[in-house]
């Protein structure tokens, strides 16, 4: 299990799972500014990944975003890419779209965060985010 030093207003540890880790880890080394290239409204399916860093690659879905009981204690070897936790409810998968999202953004993956988050945010499907996600 990787660990995440927080610093400044927020002075804590948090577990992160193994697959969010170098995200979070690329992030620090990379700050992102406010100001991003212009969005390109496509699909979360047909957007081209390849113009994101390697680092977010490893992480497909809600099941690389969750940290299973045991997982500190089973670390899987190193260059070895495991999944995580496959049993979690949906409110969890929610969640985690949210969570994938802010890893995206983090990583100037605008319209993937953009894309991951609307089936929240609208009341009804769109051609971008897919079908509405109600009383999430």
């Amino acid at each position: 299990m990787a660990h995440l030093e927080c610093t400044g207003e927020m002075n804590h540890t948090k577990p992160l799972s193994s697959s969010v880790a170098p995200v979070v880890e690329y992030f620090m080394a990379h700050p992102q500014s406010h100001q991003g290239p212009p969005m390109l409204y496509q699909s979360f399916y047909e957007l081209d990944r390849s113009r994101l860093p390697d680092v977010i690659e490893g992480i497909s879905g809600a099941e690389d975003m969750f940290i299973e009981p045991n997982e500190e204690e089973a670390l899987p070897s190193e260059g070895r890419n495991t999944r995580v936790n496959t049993h979690i409810s949906k409110n969890q998968e929610h969640h985690a779209d949210v969570m994938l999202g802010l890893l995206y953004l983090m990583v100037g993956g605008m319209d993937e965060a953009h894309d991951l988050v609307l089936p929240y945010s609208l009341p009804e499907d769109s051609e971008w985010g897919g079908p509405a996600v109600y009383d999430s």
